[in-house]
């Protein structure tokens, strides 16, 4: 399942009803999302460090996260990423074997060339 979820293939809702809510709780599953949800929080200086750069207009951009899309798109909206960039890519894949996956370098206009990725969990 978590594969399924990770790939974008399962919804939170069916994440969480698998493998959290396979049994009876004291707690509904919007609960528990909104817990979740309320864990994510800004690196301090963030967002400040991002808008500087993006109001100097001298570089472009470009978000990559490997969380789920519905994580994902709380923290743009959350945190009100898109005033900083307008290019945000949502990785479908996970790693392989060795550790290295071949990654668009975003979704935009901009999106010509790939790079490796080193995932060092």
């Amino acid at each position: 399942m978590l594969n399924a979820f990770e790939t974008g293939q399962a919804t939170l809702d069916q994440y969480i009803q698998r493998t959290v809510f396979y049994r009876p709780r004291d707690y509904k599953p919007e609960d528990f999302k909104a817990f979740m949800f309320s864990a994510v929080a800004a690196i301090s200086g963030g967002t400040r460090f991002c808008g500087t750069i993006a109001a100097s207009r001298k570089y472009i951009m470009a978000a990559l996260n490997n969380e789920s899309r519905e994580i994902n798109e709380y923290r743009i909206k959350q945190f009100k990423l898109k005033n900083y960039s307008k290019y945000f890519q949502f990785l479908l894949s996970r790693r392989s074997q060795t550790g290295y996956s071949d990654l668009p370098a975003c979704d935009g206009n901009h999106a010509t060339a790939a790079f490796g990725m080193r995932d060092d969990r």
